[in-house]
């Protein structure tokens, strides 16, 4: 019996471990994304600043580009069903 809830227990942990990674990973693919749209977006910018002919607009539009950053990405963990309700509970509707 013990060897049997050994391996359910084995399994369940690499489970778990094989998510993480896969949200890790969908993680750092779309922090990729976010930071290249930024860079891309900050480029804009400082093309259009360059094309101004005024130095007070020109200083501003630069400004802007400086402060575009990618925001934070964040993956949440999966929820198991007996995570997200209770025992006893389904969540079908009757």
């Amino acid at each position: 019996m013990q060897s049997a809830e050994e391996t359910v227990k084995f399994k369940l942990l690499s489970f778990q471990r094989e998510e993480e990674k896969k949200r890790l990973e969908e993680q750092r693919k779309l922090q990729a994304e976010a930071d290249e749209r930024a860079r891309r977006e900050r480029e804009r910018l400082i093309k259009e600043a360059e094309k101004l002919k005024s130095p007070g607009l020109k200083e501003q539009r630069m400004a802007e580009a400086e402060m575009v950053e990618a925001p934070v990405i964040t993956v949440q963990k999966r929820l198991q069903k007996s995570q997200v309700f209770p025992p006893g509970k389904s969540g079908k509707r009757k």
